[in-house]
């Protein structure tokens, strides 16, 4: 990322954060940030420039202010409201009317993922992000993300209400890598979601029907060199860029929402395959999704409740954004605990953001679990949370 548009990203986060006015207006409603993640540069700090290194110096003292701003604010906010924000929760039905805000009151999930059964017009869709977006603002707490699954062909959740989106193996072998971007960004911009929990960077296998043509290609470089793209567009244009299904689901022949798929390869086996894709992109994706998926040779836990997996993601690629679960109440964790023994599970081992797609009545129960969990943990996650809802314009300034 260009080292002048990081400098500018930092400047207006922490304008946003610390002072300066949201902007109305349905064109400015948010501003549009990169996530600010490293890039690696192949230059020697004896081959940079006195301008380069000033510029550099200048991005780390900013990040610094940040972080310690930050770290000042999240000492103010009670532990129940943290855990709340860290939750990304599916609804039911496809108006705003009193059960639905009488959900969203009681447990105030920080991220919302609508389905097809939320989904009915144009109109329709716009009305009901726009009320709960509405309420939020009514009971003083922080604008949620609102995401859906978007990645054209089998997911395309806005089919009915924007048009057919084709497959992301099409847009590899027949457009390139920013028309694909832009499909997915315009799509989810027109109905002011923050994400649509893509792109995948999963690889086609023979015979895998799971993952199918959702990947772009069946070549690891090929995958991540067309994903990058796509992430760069999105996180240009203000989307939530959020790689997945973390450590590979193309390697599977399982389908997670039955069963628990298992990968007989070793770590360094995943690391020149399946792997490529995440590890050439963490440094500028915005969040990735960990998949439900059991590695034997590598931990004897589903990925996503795995503190070795989570351990990769931190210390050895260095990714410090948003790690969502796939959705928890999948067939594949049936064998690990109730949904707020997963929830937590996911938390403790490393995770920021649970998805909790249905069962609404358990939220409660998912949110007292989560309270049981150290406190340390719930801050480094809900500060990650709320740098994001800065970064792209969910919170304008914190106090």
């Amino acid at each position: 990322m260009n080292k002048i548009y990081k400098l500018f990203v930092l400047n207006m986060v922490i304008m946003f954060a610390f002072g300066c006015k949201k902007n109305s207006g349905t064109e400015v409603k948010k501003i549009v940030l990169d996530s600010g993640r490293k890039v690696s540069t192949k230059n020697s700090d004896s081959n940079k420039s006195d301008s380069t290194k000033k510029e550099e110096t200048k991005t780390k003292e900013m990040e610094k202010t940040l972080n310690e701003k930050l770290d000042r604010y999240i000492k103010t906010v009670d532990k129940k409201s943290k855990v709340e924000e860290m939750i990304c929760s599916g609804i039911y039905g496809t108006k705003y009317d009193k059960k639905m805000e009488d959900f969203l009151k009681a447990t105030k999930p920080g991220s919302i993922i609508l389905f097809k059964r939320n989904i009915s017009s144009d109109k329709q869709l716009k009305a009901l992000v726009l009320d709960i977006r509405a309420l939020y603002k009514n009971m003083n707490v922080h604008e949620p993300f609102i995401f859906v699954d978007e990645e054209g062909g089998r997911v395309d959740r806005l089919k009915s209400v924007y048009g057919k989106t084709n497959s992301p193996s099409w847009y590899f072998k027949n457009k390139p890598a920013t028309d694909y971007g832009k499909r997915i960004t315009d799509a989810l911009k027109h109905f002011d979601f923050n994400g649509g929990f893509s792109p995948v960077l999963d690889t086609q296998k023979p015979g895998n029907g799971i993952i199918g043509d959702r990947a772009f290609s069946d070549n690891y470089e090929s995958v991540a060199k067309y994903a990058r793209d796509v992430i760069d567009y999105m996180n240009k244009n203000n989307i939530v860029s959020v790689g997945k299904h973390f450590p590979g689901h193309g390697a599977t022949y399982v389908d997670s929402h039955k069963a628990l798929p298992i990968i007989n390869k070793s770590y360094d086996e995943l690391l020149n395959t399946d792997l490529i894709p995440f590890k050439k992109n963490f440094d500028i994706l915005r969040g990735v999704m960990v998949a439900h998926i059991l590695v034997p040779k590598v931990d004897n836990l589903p990925a996503s409740l795995s503190k070795v997996w989570m351990g990769k993601i931190r210390d050895e690629y260095k990714f410090d954004g948003i790690v969502f679960s796939d959705d928890l109440t999948m067939g594949a964790l049936d064998s690990y605990g109730d949904l707020k023994t997963r929830a937590r599970k996911f938390v403790e081992a490393g995770g920021d953001i649970p998805l909790v797609c249905h069962k609404n009545e358990e939220m409660a129960g998912v949110i007292s679990e989560l309270l049981k969990v150290d406190d340390s943990r719930i801050d480094d996650s809900y500060k990650r949370i709320i740098k994001l809802k800065l970064e792209i314009g969910l919170i304008s300034e914190i106090k």
